[in-house]
């Protein structure tokens, strides 16, 4: 395997870190998910983890879920999300706002959740 010669030959980080980015591509598009059994082997998982690659997909995934979250507890409390509160609340990118948004549907008014939610 090209990994595998490449590994003695080179730099640790120089090989690891696009073989980690090759493995959250692999995640990521159904038709590399032949990449992961390939790249695994050869990678330890203190290079995975810390990996900026993998901390960007991490800190993505959990700002998507907050977002979930809080649409899933808006329409506990208040009923059905409006579409542009829908639309602005998952595309949200930033943490810190998602979890205010969150406290806010936890403990607010709606007209207040609306209102904050409505901001741009």
């Amino acid at each position: 395997m090209a990994l595998a010669k490449l590994r003695g030959q080179t730099p640790k980080r120089n090989v690891e870190e696009p073989a980690v980015a090759m493995l959250v591509m692999g995640d990521k598009d159904k038709r590399r998910r032949w990449l992961r059994p390939n790249i695994i082997p050869f990678l330890s998982k203190e290079m995975i983890m810390d990996n900026w690659v993998y901390r960007q997909g991490f800190k993505k995934g959990f700002v998507q879920g907050l977002a979930i979250a809080l649409v899933l507890r808006y329409e506990m409390r208040f009923g059905a999300m409006p579409a542009p509160l829908r639309e602005r609340v998952q595309a949200a990118h930033d943490r810190e706002l998602v979890e205010q948004w969150c406290a806010l549907v936890a403990h607010g008014t709606r007209e207040d959740v609306d209102r904050a939610l409505g901001q741009r």
